[in-house]
């Protein structure tokens, strides 16, 4: 029987602190789609992490997506902005959906068909066409979609529910739902594995509240989930996997101390299937503040970046070497987390929401 989820997922749950700290700071008698907010996007060089450039007042902005030569800012409001990446100047909007407070948060690259998906309005997913922007298929896969995830050049997409804990196979060439399987415990995060750990394998990562899965792709319409790890007194909030390695950052959280700290580990399951728990090696954790975090993986492979709210509007950019297992840099902003990237040009791009 499957648990239904209470909590979803890592970036639901912070758009859900996001809208209490609006509401905070406005009106209560409002409805989803009156309510508005601004968020900045300050570029950082990784070198050491100047501020290159500050864009501010982006209206809704929610999530970002790096491409050749432009970024993209995907609005709450139903708007894709494009910027130039040298000059950080706006080249266009466009109106791709209708207005929701709960959406856009999450969006993804298919070099496949050169496009991006994201889960627009109502949990629809859109698939956008790049650089254009242009709508080209709009589709429901379940009742609450929360995460996606899609590996470089691979054809699966897959779909994380918020109600089912289920994760979804869907296939870029005509996107169609082909599978799914069970979690059975509440969803935190999903990562899509760059180089897979299993010979020919497509899989994701899957963190839940109580452990660490993988979900692996047999054929089309055959997916396993295999269990990791069980989780005893914490949980992974959020991970990122290294090209071309087995290795994995991520933010643990330790509910029995309640402290927060970011680590290095490295998949093992290739060499023993099942896998006897723990199917990874723990290199160190390096303590970090705040209490909600986003990371995302430097273009140097040798870095990860974490994004933490610090409390009284101010948050934290923290650079984390996963081969010494230590912070190396740190930068302060004012504002609530509410997306980070990095792109090859050695750049890192922090979203923060203006109270």
């Amino acid at each position: 029987m499957v648990k239904k989820i209470t909590a979803l997922g890592l970036k639901n749950r912070l758009s859900f602190l996001f809208l209490i700290l609006l509401l905070s700071t406005s009106c209560i008698n409002v409805t989803e789609h009156e309510m508005g907010y601004k968020a900045g996007l300050h570029v950082i060089s990784a070198n050491d992490f100047s501020i290159l450039t500050v864009v501010p007042d982006i209206p809704g902005a929610r999530s970002l997506l790096i491409y050749p030569n432009i970024i993209f800012v995907v609005s709450t409001e139903g708007k894709i902005f494009r910027y130039d990446s040298e000059t950080m100047e706006l080249i266009e909007e466009n109106q791709i959906a209708s207005a929701s407070a709960a959406g856009f948060s999450e969006i993804v690259f298919c070099s496949r068909n050169n496009s991006a998906y994201l889960i627009g309005a109502f949990g629809k997913i859109l698939e956008v066409s790049l650089p254009d922007c242009i709508v080209t298929d709009e589709f429901s896969v379940c009742q609450s979609p929360v995460k996606l995830a899609l590996a470089p050049g691979s054809r699966n997409l897959f779909v994380g529910d918020g109600t089912t804990s289920k994760v979804f196979q869907v296939l870029t060439s005509n996107n169609t739902v082909y599978g799914s399987t069970d979690l059975f415990f509440n969803m935190f995060f999903m990562e899509a594995l760059p180089v897979q750990p299993l010979q020919n394998s497509d899989s994701v990562l899957v963190s839940t509240t109580d452990a660490l899965s993988m979900v692996e792709v047999l054929g089309v319409g055959d997916l396993r989930s295999i269990l990791l790890t069980k989780y005893t007194s914490g949980a992974f909030l959020d991970f990122v996997s290294v090209p071309n390695d087995s290795f994995f950052v991520a933010i643990h959280h330790d509910i029995d101390h309640d402290n927060f700290s970011v680590g290095s580990y490295r998949l093992t399951i290739p060499f023993v299937l099942p896998p006897e728990p723990p199917a990874y090696n723990y290199f160190g954790r390096e303590g970090i503040a705040g209490n909600t975090h986003l990371l995302t993986m430097g273009r140097d492979y040798q870095h990860a970046y974490i994004l933490s709210y610090l409390g009284d509007n101010v948050s934290r950019l923290s650079a984390y070497s996963y081969i010494s297992q230590e912070i190396t840099k740190e930068l302060d902003f004012p504002g609530y987390p509410v997306d980070l990237q990095a792109s090859g040009s050695g750049n890192i791009y922090v979203l923060t929401a203006q109270q």
